[in-house]
């Protein structure tokens, strides 16, 4: 399976869960093997849509459990995401929502780790 399908089943995956309001799974889901070996900024870029949609998707309330259920792996690479969408001038208040609860539960740590990865999501 090429990489773009796997992002675009992905995402059809997430859709899914949202809809079920599986939230936790949605974004569980969403950031599991990002393609960060990918050369393509497409990839890249379809996967990070399918991050932003599944966070979205979560309400406010909703937010601080999806947090707790992540792992420390996954805590990096939602810090990741978070960096790439407040890159983009919109949307970025959920954005700080969830980059706040994800401090409070992973420390600093995740945010050195995340500036200082050379794998980019």
């Amino acid at each position: 399976m090429s990489e773009e399908d796997e992002v675009r089943s992905r995402a059809m995956r997430v859709k899914q869960l949202t809809m079920q309001k599986k939230f936790v799974d949605a974004v569980v889901l969403s950031l599991e093997n990002p393609p960060v070996s990918s050369t393509s900024d497409n990839v890249k870029l379809a996967n990070a849509q399918t991050v932003f949609a599944a966070l979205q998707a979560c309400s406010k309330a909703d937010v601080a459990n999806v947090v707790q259920a992540l792992t420390p792996d996954l805590e990096d690479v939602l810090m990741k995401y978070l960096y790439r969408g407040l890159s983009v001038p919109q949307n970025n208040a959920s954005l700080l929502e969830w980059h706040g609860h994800l401090v409070a539960k992973a420390g600093n740590g995740c945010i050195v780790r995340a500036l200082t990865d050379r794998k980019l999501v």
